[in-house]
């Protein structure tokens, strides 16, 4: 699912995602097995009608096969339940793969990666739980009480299985019979080496509802369906961060959309009549709904657990602040520039030892400098969640505040960098972000001068190390001084024993912003060689190729831009923007 690796963050494209969902619900519909969705989930690219129809597909499955239940008041309103939980993954899709774009680029290297699906996780539990309650408000029905989930616990289903066969005073041998099955078929579902089929599924709850008339035979294949799905995908999360913390992480899905119905109750919530449109946006959008910060707040003060309490602010910040803290918390921290820093040959090499060792979370500048990024996130979410709405909604007030906190930064890092003198790294990150700060907040050439000179000292200190080489032209690049910056480029290439794709990037920008896009695409092949899922090279190659004339190929690199998350040069070509070019 995610994994440490010398580019930072590896999180899977949306389509990766889908065809684990897609398995676990066992979906045997037209659309969701055809050849166009088998390339679309492999990673190729399709168009955008054909995405369209396959997120539609989607949602008409979750209906028909009845995992998620259908509100009934929607149909009333002429509304497609399957249609609106189609599009409402669509936009989840294209959220997370232009976060994950981003995050190619700006996260740290993750040295803790089972730690960050972990908090990656918990942060999709308050997203979804949001959506649950709204899901149960709009059915009319009382949300399960608390408790740790069947399905999050090992083999799950066979478990729900075997407790149902129980109740009916079954035998394994006779519930064989009456399917018509072998009895190693049923020895397997039981003891969660195989799943059964849809149809068999059916089957089962035709069985077990004769017998139990507690149950309708409708009702209970959706009870089985939804258990093995979620049995299903429970058990790929385990082989990542572990069964006690899927365990913990279920049992708060639950937790918390009982905690959210029993405050809309005690608040004497109106009749669904009167709400079922801040109900249906709410599941429609989860956390992106303009309310869900006050329900959010609740369910925090409500959360006796410390750490979920944190988890539950993180999740109604912006995905970028919350993931960014996720990866300084699980990794090695970074106040670097930006542009493509992560695109490196030797990123992962210590940089008092060279290229030979990885960063440890334990080195002292490592440690400091990655406390002090979590800090500063610290800081920027306990200002999005301000109690008072006045002094967060006032403009000076939050620029101010902003501008205090980069001074801060610049004033810990440069005494971080005075107390390592020799340490590569400390003078790096200091550089970095005072070139930032210099070039994109406050345009002064003397902190621009002064971070270039930062980041010399670092090339000086560990030599053949790139970062520190290209980080003036991207300084330079920031402030909108390209030729300034390409004399830098071919300054860092001198001192490399070979191009790096990270430097081969910064080239490629500096002249495609210098229309010289000819040489400028060049270099984005050189980083696409190295790198072909790198989405912001993709997208400029696209535009590059448009440029020129060379419709084959722009089409090409931007649709594989759109599939890993940057859809500007797509959508721009879409729009007829390059038919003049």
């Amino acid at each position: 699912m995610m994994k440490a690796q010398k580019t930072g963050l590896d999180l899977p494209t949306s389509g990766q995602i889908l065809e684990k969902i897609v398995a676990a619900l066992n979906i045997r519909d037209e659309i969701l097995t055809s050849r166009t969705t088998k390339r679309y989930l492999s990673g190729e690219t399709i168009s955008q009608h054909s995405e369209s129809e396959i997120y539609l597909a989607l949602g008409s499955a979750l209906v028909r096969d009845r995992p998620i239940p259908a509100p009934p008041i929607l149909a009333q309103k002429g509304l497609n339940f399957g249609d609106t939980i189609g599009i409402a993954c669509a936009r989840i899709c294209i959220k997370w793969d232009s976060l994950r774009s981003k995050m190619q680029t700006e996260s740290a290297l993750i040295l803790e990666p089972e730690h960050a699906v972990n908090k990656f996780m918990r942060l999709v539990a308050v997203d979804f739980s949001l959506r649950l309650f709204a899901l149960f408000r709009l059915c009319e029905l009382e949300p399960p009480r608390p408790h740790t989930p069947q399905w999050s616990l090992e083999n799950g289903f066979g478990l729900k299985l075997r407790q149902l066969i129980a109740e009916c005073g079954l035998t394994r041998d006779q519930l064989a019979a009456r399917l018509d099955m072998s009895h190693r078929s049923v020895d397997n579902w039981l003891d969660g080496k195989t799943r059964p089929t849809t149809g068999n599924v059916a089957k089962i709850a035709g069985v077990i509802a004769k017998f139990d008339k507690a149950y309708s035979e409708s009702d209970l294949y959706a009870e089985l369906h939804r258990y093995y799905s979620l049995s299903y995908l429970s058990d790929l999360l385990t082989n990542v961060i572990g069964r006690e913390a899927v365990r913990e992480i279920a049992a708060a899905l639950y937790r918390f959309t009982y905690t959210l119905a029993e405050d809309t109750r005690r608040m004497g919530s109106p009749p669904i009549e009167e709400t079922a449109n801040i109900e249906f946006d709410t599941f429609r959008l989860g956390m992106d709904y303009p309310g869900a910060y006050f329900l959010v707040r609740h369910l925090e003060m409500s959360e006796q657990d410390t750490e979920w309490k944190k988890d539950i602010l993180s999740a109604s910040e912006p995905w970028e602040v919350a993931f960014q803290l996720i990866a300084n918390e699980s990794g090695q921290g970074r106040f670097a520039a930006g542009l493509a820093q992560d695109i490196s040959d030797l990123p992962d090499a210590n940089p008092n030892t060279g290229p030979a060792e990885s960063p440890s979370p334990n080195d002292p500048v490592s440690k400091e400098i990655r406390d002090l990024a979590t800090n500063h996130l610290e800081t920027v979410r306990r200002r999005i969640m301000h109690d008072d709405p006045m002094k967060i909604g006032n403009p000076v007030t939050v620029i101010q505040g902003m501008v205090d906190d980069i001074y801060l930064q610049i004033s810990a890092l440069r005494r971080i960098a005075q107390r390592y003198p020799t340490n590569a790294q400390a003078h790096f990150e200091f550089g970095s972000l005072l070139g930032w700060a210099g070039s994109k907040i406050f345009g002064d050439r003397s902190m621009i001068d002064e971070a270039i000179t930062e980041c010399k000292i670092a090339a000086t200190l560990r030599e053949e190390w790139d970062l520190p080489l290209v980080e003036p032209a991207v300084i330079l690049s920031n402030t909108g001084y390209y030729e300034e910056a390409l004399k830098e480029l071919e300054w860092a290439e001198s001192k490399l024993p070979a191009k790096t794709p990270h430097l081969s990037y910064g080239y490629g920008y500096v002249l495609m912003m210098l229309s010289r896009f000819s040489e400028a695409l060049d270099e984005f092949k050189f980083v696409l060689a190295h790198r072909p899922d790198y989405a912001i090279a993709l997208n400029d190659a696209a535009h590059c190729a448009f440029m020129l004339g060379d419709t084959k190929d722009g089409m090409r690199y931007a649709k594989e831009a759109r599939k890993f998350g940057e859809r500007q040069t797509y959508q721009a070509w879409r729009a007829g923007q390059y038919s003049k070019s």
